[in-house]
């Protein structure tokens, strides 16, 4: 059994192509096909974040608002698959000790520590990764023992929207 945390810099790339997208819309694909030997665990908060990078990228006029709005859609049609934490006072107490101990951003810990909350409740045998394309946040997920996940594939020659399919 495999289980992903992903964070929203992770996530994102399932639905807007980027750097990793081709990795991560593998993962997606393969956890839809096959729960719960396959399984996505993130932050409730992942999805306004994914919805913030969709919005920036109507703003810049990268996607259209027909776009943005399926991706919407897609993400909280998706949402429903994934494993979903949300940050209460247990898990915003530990996210604020590792601010401390690895120097991280706020939402960045709280990220760090849902993927511990998750691998935690995970079985012993799961094969557990973290996601994320932030740096500073794999190097923290690696000092608390995790593997990491982070998509680097480049996007696809010929891609000629800025939007996936459907993953």
């Amino acid at each position: 059994m495999k289980y992903y945390y992903f964070d929203a810099s992770v996530l994102v790339k399932g639905y807007l192509w980027e750097e990793g997208s081709e990795d991560v819309c593998t993962v997606l694909r393969a956890v839809r096909a096959a729960p719960p030997e396959a399984r996505v665990v993130t932050s409730s908060l992942a999805f306004v974040e994914a919805v913030s990078a969709v919005s920036r990228r109507t703003f810049k006029g990268e996607i259209t608002e027909e776009q943005a709005d399926d991706v919407r859609k897609r993400l909280l049609a998706h949402f429903a698959v994934y494993h979903v934490l949300e940050p209460k006072l247990g898990l915003v107490k530990g996210a604020a000790e590792l601010t401390r101990r690895h120097r991280l951003r706020a939402i960045d810990a709280i990220h760090l520590a849902s993927g511990l909350a998750a691998r935690r409740q995970a079985p012993v045998w799961a094969n557990f990764q973290f996601g994320s394309a932030d740096r500073r946040l794999n190097v923290a997920a690696t000092a608390e023992q995790f593997d990491v996940f982070n998509p680097s594939t480049p996007v696809p020659p010929g891609t000629s929207t800025p939007v996936t399919p459907s993953a």
